[in-house]
């Protein structure tokens, strides 16, 4: 049907300049001229009435009340309305490809610093093994039938210092330790009364344990991590005045 709007204009127009010529003619032919060009009109107006109109949208997404509209206007708006939809969604997208690059630059970064945690943890972690199989072991009084109580943890082999002497582990450079774990003897039924000091310059001494009684297996997890590069410790049992020291190792977790 709207391919008769042409149509009608260009019958319209030829109409106008045929009723011009005959102005002051027959008044029939007047007559019938005015007839075909009110009934033209009328079919043109029912034309136009029946294609739907659109409200367009402006970018600030504004709507503009146009009312019915001719076909090729219609045409024009539906194309501009596609391409302001079709732009919204590119900015949509690159908006989101932005969002998706951001975040992958925050996880790329959270994964080197993760790594470079790693690394640090496992140099540590070894050089932290290393100075714990190399530790001196020094006091008053202090023997034993093991090389080493920090790595040959046995139930019958173990140091054993008289009550009131200290034994020294010296790691030989400070470490960041929150864990402390000893083993004393543990082959009958005795009890330890024990005291565990830290430092790392060997003149200042912070308390891990005072009077601490136990059996076996004990384990001190610190609330804050200390730098600590000396241990020692000293204590007596229910059945002689010694402290019996199986194990000694100390950790970062």
């Amino acid at each position: 049907m709207n391919d008769l709007l042409p149509v009608f204009k260009r019958v319209k127009l030829q109409i106008n300049r045929l009723y011009i010529s005959i102005m002051g003619g027959n008044i029939f032919h007047i007559f019938a001229l005015s007839l075909l060009l009110t009934i033209i009109s009328v079919t043109e107006c029912r034309i136009l009435s029946e294609i739907p109109a659109i409200t367009p949208v402006r970018n600030d997404n504004t709507r503009i009340n146009v009312g019915v509209q001719p076909a090729e206007d219609y045409v024009a708006l539906i194309v501009n309305e596609k391409v302001r939809l079709i732009q919204n969604e590119l900015y949509t997208a690159n908006e989101q490809l932005s969002n998706a690059k951001d975040e992958l630059v925050k996880k790329d970064n959270e994964l080197k610093l993760l790594k470079a945690d790693l690394q640090d943890r496992v140099t540590m972690e070894a050089r932290l093994k290393y100075a714990i199989a190399n530790a001196t072991i020094s006091g008053d009084g202090w023997t034993c039938n093991t090389p080493n109580p920090m790595i040959y943890p046995t139930g019958d082999r173990y140091c054993w210092i008289p009550s009131g002497n200290w034994v020294n582990f010296d790691l030989k450079e400070k470490f960041t330790i929150n864990l402390i774990r000893f083993r004393l003897y543990d082959q009958d039924a005795r009890v330890y009364t024990y005291n565990l000091h830290v430092s790392s310059d060997y003149r200042n001494w912070i308390s891990i344990a005072e009077g601490a009684t136990g059996q076996s297996a004990q384990e001190y997890l610190l609330k804050k991590a200390l730098q600590i590069r000396y241990i020692k410790m000293e204590g007596r049992n229910t059945l002689n005045a010694q402290l019996h020291l199986n194990t000694l190792t100390v950790d970062w977790v």
